[in-house]
């Protein structure tokens, strides 16, 4: 059986290329199968880390 585990929340820090600070939203999905993590998914907003970036 497969069980999906949810965690949303926010990421912040500062560009060490650019000193740049950035501060995004962020999703992280795990699939457990038999009691171990088998799927890790992340999802942040990329535009906000390139923004920092560049």
């Amino acid at each position: 059986m497969l069980e999906l585990f949810m965690a949303i929340g926010k990421t912040s820090g500062v560009a060490k290329q650019t000193g740049k600070p950035f501060n995004c939203h962020l999703a992280h999905v795990w699939t457990v199968q038999e009691d171990k993590i088998v799927r890790l998914e992340i999802y942040i907003d990329t535009n906000e880390i390139k923004a920092a970036l560049t």
